[in-house]
């Protein structure tokens, strides 16, 4: 019919139990109008045999020549694109049957020109609806840098956005949170309501590797170091930031104060001894308020 087109984007490798039932929650979709684009990271698994099974005409399957990574993987299916939205799907996770259908309705309702979703975020502690929004929000750069609202696979947006601004193909995590904080800076963002989308958060995943974590949030402070730090937000974010950045470094046993990260943290960040010793700092605010070993 007169529908829009919209591109799923799915990078995967050696899921292939995983990626064909998150294909099916595609190809289920109430919005018709797509095409499923599956970027097969070199998988060794037999990912492509089982692919080429799927009967389905709006299922379009490349195979990367090496092994590059999910984000080089999504940028690659985003140049294929033939949508005018692009929604990202993963091969852990799968969607509502209507997820397609409500996240595009509501784009075109807000005149956004990316929407987010609420999920059903499952995890070995049990099930929670992330995040804890009730009702539909304009999201900003600010309320990104206080905290990671968007998950890649509950992300609907615009083609040309994307093709403005992409994966980060060096991110080693958060690059979902990475590309909406560019995104945010330059259109609008909408918050939608509805949990749409199932996410499991796999023993097995990336998420369990604490030095990639660290990497992927130290690369983030660099990029957005200037925002996080301006005087007029106080030192409320900038004390979140090290706070979660210390963590991570403790989490993995990995130093943190290198010389290049005391350049550019905050003027209040207190240097013991000035350069003797990078490792162990003290963090204390203006207000004296606390001060925290860190």
């Amino acid at each position: 019919g007169g529908e829009s087109m919209i591109t799923v984007i799915i990078p995967t490798y050696n899921r292939k139990a995983l990626l064909l039932r998150a294909v099916e929650s595609v190809l289920r979709q109430t919005h018709r109008e797509l095409e499923c684009i599956i970027v097969d990271d070199a998988s060794t698994d037999g990912t492509g045999a089982a692919v080429q099974q799927l009967d389905d005409p709006r299922i379009r399957y490349v195979c990367m020549a090496q092994n590059s990574g999910a984000c080089a993987a999504r940028n690659h299916g985003l140049a294929m694109a033939r949508g005018e939205y692009i929604a990202w799907q993963d091969s852990d996770d799968f969607w509502h049957d209507d997820y397609l259908e409500k996240q595009l309705a509501f784009l075109q309702g807000k005149a956004a020109d990316v929407v987010v979703c609420r999920m059903n975020r499952h995890a070995e502690d049990g099930m929670r609806v992330f995040p804890d929004f009730g009702e539909p929000t304009r999201i900003t750069y600010d309320m990104l840098l206080r905290e990671s609202l968007c998950s890649t696979q509950c992300i609907l947006g615009r083609t040309a956005v994307y093709r403005d601004e992409g994966f980060d193909p060096e991110a080693p995590r958060l690059q979902d949170w990475d590309l909406m904080l560019r995104v945010a800076q330059k259109y609008r963002v909408w918050l939608q309501p509805d949990a749409l989308a199932e996410v499991y958060v796999q023993p097995d995943s990336i998420s369990s590797k604490p030095e990639k974590l660290l990497a992927g949030m130290i690369r983030l402070y660099r990029k957005h170091h200037a925002a996080i730090n301006a005087p007029h937000r106080g030192p409320a974010l900038a004390l979140q930031w090290l706070r979660q950045m210390t963590q991570a470094a403790d989490n993995c046993g990995a130093a943190l104060w290198t010389e290049e990260l005391l350049q550019i943290a905050p003027a209040w960040v207190y240097r013991r001894g000035q350069a003797a010793a990078w490792q162990r700092i003290v963090i204390h605010t203006a207000q004296n308020e606390e001060n925290p070993e860190m």
